[in-house]
């Protein structure tokens, strides 16, 4: 078993003091090949072909398909892919399921499940997102696939990967994700 050194990125903390942000998660659970603000990131990127970029929404929309069909396997329900979807999502979403799901998980393991439900939860979300119209994928290569975004045609910007992680990051706001679908694209 992992004790909270293991996944706690703030060991001196007393525990009325932590406060497990999307970032410190991000940082901990996620570490791309190439980090954010990298000059070497653009060139990592546009080293990409044009088959592999128009390929990359469809592998998103497999991998959110596989989060769907995991779910209906584990909760026996069928997730829509509209509005009522992203609302299940944002029901299911939380630090105690954060919480189930880092229980003896180590981030180098890359079969972790908590890196693996954040991205099909990702890939779902923003296909529920794509499906209802409210825009398209900007898609990134692996292993840098969860810093794909949505983008809708007045060009607005979001990141699903991103809103899940804060969805189970104690910087959770309930209700969130319905309400960013809802506004997002309008």
């Amino acid at each position: 078993m992992l004790g909270w050194a293991a996944v706690w990125p703030f060991k001196k903390a007393r525990p009325d003091e932590r406060k497990l942000t999307t970032a410190a998660l991000k940082a901990r659970w996620f570490p791309a090949i190439v980090p954010e603000g990298h000059a070497g990131l653009d060139v990592f990127e546009q080293a990409i072909s044009e088959e592999e970029r128009r390929r990359l929404p469809q592998t998103l929309a497999k991998l959110a398909d596989n989060g769907v069909q995991r779910i209906h396997h584990v909760r026996k329900v069928d997730l829509a892919p509209d509005r009522g979807g992203v609302a299940y999502l944002d029901e299911m979403l939380s630090p105690a399921v954060r919480e189930s799901l880092l229980w003896n998980q180590r981030p180098d393991d890359p079969q972790n499940l908590f890196r693996k439900v954040v991205t099909e939860f990702g890939a779902i979300l923003g296909e529920l997102y794509v499906r209802g119209g409210k825009g398209r994928w900007d898609p990134r290569r692996a292993p840098n696939l969860w810093r794909s975004e949505i983008v809708s045609g007045g060009g607005g910007r979001c990141n699903p990967f991103d809103a899940v992680l804060r969805q189970l990051s104690d910087e959770h706001e309930e209700g969130a994700l319905l309400a960013h679908y809802d506004r997002f694209g309008a």
